[in-house]
């Protein structure tokens, strides 16, 4: 994933393909937040992530 920053203006991260957390971190930590979209999967009104349990609201404090 971070290879593409070196080409790209944004990167379009999806939550349901994070591993975990600490990989949005790496990226956050290597580049500008404002490079960096996050798209949120919801269903059923909650996170949908393959990798990882978290609720959406936990998810969401995360970034406050």
């Amino acid at each position: 994933m971070i290879f593409f920053l070196e080409f790209a203006n944004k990167l379009i991260v999806a939550s349901e393909t994070l591993e975990s957390i600490e990989e949005l971190y790496k990226v956050f930590d290597k580049y500008p937040k404002e490079r960096v979209v996050v798209s949120v999967d919801i269903k059923n009104g909650e996170l949908l992530s393959k990798n990882f349990e978290v609720s959406l609201n936990d998810f969401k404090k995360r970034f406050d």
